[in-house]
């Protein structure tokens, strides 16, 4: 039976960003969360996608084998050796030429609530960004987490892989606050009928209810544009309002302030994502 592991003594919040599938856009969200809460709060990344430099690599940051998170793991160095400072964020980078055999962790985290008790001085919000799957790495992420988002993809595998997470998630105690992403949807109305299968099927099997927090409309020239990695790059001065009122929506999610109204954030390219309170 698998154990959580205690809780850090933090007043930070603790967010992991998972996915049961590979491809869905989770590391865009995981960045786009960043760039725009760090003009207000103060934010702390760890690369969890051990040997793949996940979100590092949104910041063309590729560190030395003996200064990455891996190797953090293994070792009895401090925290402080391993921070990489980057557009205002402290991150904790992993290696994107090796393997987890390569540093001999055997799926051992041991440090990680060390690592978290570390940086929750200075922050208020900690980023954990995980690599794709379910084991028993991701587990001990979520049952350090205030917060889980799990991104998933329009499709019937994404969405079972996810529904998978949130069955893990909820049998942590305390349970932390499960919210959905649903990325690539063709429309509003796949979202709302995504929302309601996820409150059907939590309620009836998990007694609770699970909520998808908005969704991303599936775009092929935005999902093939350059601008993919910088979500924010793509809006127009005359969509900032809707960037503002996107970032309200993760304050909320994250308990920082209660926003007023919906939430909407419109691309250049039209693409539209909608925000909703919990």
């Amino acid at each position: 039976m698998l154990k959580p592991m205690a809780r850090p003594n933090s007043q930070s919040c603790i967010l992991t960003i998972c996915s049961g599938k590979g491809g869905v856009g989770k590391t865009t969200i995981a960045r786009t969360i960043v760039k725009m809460l760090k003009k207000r709060y103060r934010i702390a990344v760890i690369d969890g996608a051990l040997g793949l430099g996940g979100i590092s690599s949104f910041y063309n940051i590729n560190p030395e084998s003996d200064m990455s998170y891996e190797r953090f793991l293994n070792s009895v160095r401090p925290p402080s050796e391993f921070i990489c400072r980057t557009e205002s964020i402290r991150l904790i980078p992993s290696f994107s030429r090796g393997t987890i055999e390569d540093f001999g962790l055997d799926r051992e985290y041991g440090r990680i609530k060390d690592l978290i008790e570390f940086l929750r001085t200075g922050s208020d919000l900690i980023i954990i960004d995980t690599a794709s799957g379910l084991d028993l790495g991701l587990y001990e992420y979520m049952s350090l987490s205030n917060f889980v988002l799990i991104i998933v993809a329009n499709d019937p595998q994404s969405i079972s892989n996810g529904y998978a997470i949130s069955k893990l998630a909820s049998s942590i105690t305390p349970k932390p606050t499960i919210s959905f992403f649903l990325n690539m949807a063709a429309s509003g109305g796949d979202f709302l009928d995504f929302n309601t299968k996820m409150l059907l099927l939590s309620r009836k099997f998990l007694q609770c209810e699970l909520k998808a927090i908005g969704y991303m409309k599936f775009d092929r020239v935005f999902m093939q544009s350059p601008g993919v990695m910088e979500l924010g790059s793509m809006l127009g001065n005359d969509n900032m309002e809707n960037m503002v009122e996107f970032e309200k929506a993760m304050e909320e999610q994250l308990g920082f302030i209660i926003p007023n109204k919906p939430m909407i954030l419109t691309t250049g390219s039209g693409t539209t994502a909608q925000m909703t309170g919990r």
